[in-house]
């Protein structure tokens, strides 16, 4: 998955290698507080969500840390190209529904360690909806307190 974030080219190289830094801990950190990319909260986790976690955590995508560690953001002239390798990340980006591909019904652990227990607690669903918590920006806007912090690198 990839989106892209132009900045005016008015600006020089070394400035635009701290916006880099900038902009990739601003998204790791909206990750990590549970906010999206535009600093707003995320929607939060469902009670069954919560329960099979591994962490305990009620932050949205931050069970096992995988899709923060995923992000990077490279540079290519006045351009930001935001990626993740992962192949869910555009699930929690955009949204979706999932539904069964060879059977009558999703099956999800109740706990976690029905996985791994023959007589676990599972649930049983014809379709499961995944909100969208976008954590890389949605269109060239950024944030208030985002614009701030690069102001700050440009006037220096």
């Amino acid at each position: 998955m990839i989106r892209v974030i132009r900045i005016p080219e008015i600006i020089g190289e070394r400035e635009l290698e701290k916006i880099r830094g900038v902009l990739y801990g601003w998204t790791v950190r909206q990750m990590r507080k549970g906010r999206t990319w535009n600093d707003e909260k995320m929607e939060p986790l469902t009670p069954i969500t919560l329960q099979s976690r591994r962490k305990k955590s009620s932050i949205p995508l931050q069970d096992t840390g995988r899709l923060t560690q995923s992000v990077q953001l490279h540079r290519k002239g006045d351009v930001f190209v935001f990626m993740s390798d992962l192949i869910y990340a555009p699930t929690h980006q955009f949204g979706a529904t999932i539904r069964p591909k060879r059977a009558k019904f999703l099956t999800i652990p109740a706990d976690p360690g029905a996985r791994y227990v023959r007589r676990g607690k599972w649930i049983f669903a014809r379709k499961v909806r995944i909100p969208a918590r976008p954590f890389f920006p949605s269109e060239n806007q950024l944030p208030p307190r985002l614009v701030d912090e690069i102001l700050k690198i440009i006037t220096r």
